[in-house]
C-alpha cells in the first residue's frame, strides 16, 4: 500500500457501559506531500494542460480532494498555503498551465462544497491575480 503509516487506537471501557476511544496517526508529512504532488500533477494531464493553456493566466484548476488518501485531513486554507509554496519551489510548477488551483471538498450527504480555498500561482500576472481575487471575492472563496 502506498504512503501507509502507523495508526494506534486506545479503547477504554468504563463501569456502566461507557466506551471512549482515541486514535493517533503517525507522521502524515509523506502522504500529504504526495497529495500536493497529485493535485499539481492533475493540471499537467494532457487535456487539462491544454485547457489551462487555452486562456493563459486566466484559468483556475479545481481539484476535489474529498476522497484522496489523507488529503481530506487538511483544511482548505492550509491546502492553499501549501500549494502556493509548492508552486514557488516544485519543479513541475515552473511552467504550470493554470493561474490558480482551487482545492475543495464535498460530503456524500451534502451536494454543496464544504471547504474551498484558492492558491494563486506566484508567477501569475498582476492582471490575472486581480481577476482571480475579484472572482474569489464575489464567490466568497478565500484565496492565497
Amino acid at each position: 500500500m502506498k504512503n501507509q503509516g502507523s495508526l494506534s487506537v486506545t479503547v477504554r471501557l468504563t463501569l456502566g457501559g461507557g466506551i471512549r476511544w482515541e486514535t493517533t496517526a503517525g507522521d502524515l508529512q509523506g502522504p500529504l506531500a504526495s497529495a500536493e504532488y497529485a493535485v499539481l500533477q492533475a493540471g499537467l494531464e494532457d487535456r487539462k494542460a491544454e485547457q489551462g493553456k487555452a486562456l493563459p493566466g486566466r484559468v483556475i484548476l479545481a481539484v476535489d480532494v474529498s476522497r484522496y488518501g489523507a488529503a481530506w485531513m487538511r483544511p482548505a486554507r492550509v491546502w492553499a498555503s501549501m500549494l502556493a509554496q509548492a508552486m514557488r519551489t516544485h519543479p513541475i510548477a515552473a511552467d504550470y498551465p493554470f493561474a490558480a488551483v482551487a482545492v475543495l471538498r464535498q460530503r456524500l450527504t451534502d451536494p454543496g462544497l464544504t471547504d474551498i480555498d484558492v492558491a494563486i500561482h506566484p508567477q501569475a500576472s498582476v492582471g490575472a491575480r486581480r481577476e482571480i481575487e475579484g472572482l474569489c471575492e464575489v464567490l466568497g472563496w478565500p484565496h492565497t
